[in-house]
C-alpha cells in the first residue's frame, strides 16, 4: 500500500503489458446465472480498461448473458461441462487453441481505448 492508498488498476498513462495484461481470456463452464453474471461484470469492466477480451465457455451461456455484445469482448464457443466426462480431451484441446494469440483476432476495442 502506499501513501495514497492501494491502487486497483494502473494509472492510463502507464502502458500496456508492464502493469495490466492486453489480453485475457475468461474460461466459463455451464452456469445458471451468478458465476455468468460474474465473469460478465469482469469482462466488461477489464475490456473498459481496454484489455481485449476473450471469454470461453458453452454456447448456451453466451445466448444467455450476451457477452459477445459487450464492447471488446469476443466469445469462443467451447463445451465446458460441469464435471469431468470422456470427451474433455478435445475439449481442452480446443480451449488451447482458443487461447494461443493468434487463435483469435483482437476483439474490438472499447470507446476511447
Amino acid at each position: 500500500m502506499s501513501e495514497t492508498g492501494p491502487r486497483s488498476h494502473p494509472p492510463d498513462d502507464e502502458p500496456p503489458g508492464r502493469g495490466q495484461p492486453e489480453r485475457v481470456t475468461l474460461v466459463l463452464g455451464t452456469t445458471a446465472g451468478g458465476t455468468g453474471t460474474h465473469v460478465r461484470m469482469l469482462a466488461d469492466g477489464l475490456a473498459g480498461r481496454g484489455v481485449a477480451v476473450t471469454v470461453a465457455g458453452p454456447a448456451a451461456t453466451d445466448a444467455r448473458l450476451a457477452f459477445s455484445a459487450v464492447p471488446g469482448v469476443s466469445f469462443a464457443a467451447v463445451e465446458i461441462g460441469e464435471r469431468p466426462r470422456p470427451g474433455d480431451l478435445t475439449t481442452i484441446l480446443r480451449l488451447r487453441g482458443e487461447t494461443s494469440i493468434a487463435a483469435f483476432p483482437a476483439p474490438p476495442r472499447a470507446p476511447g481505448h
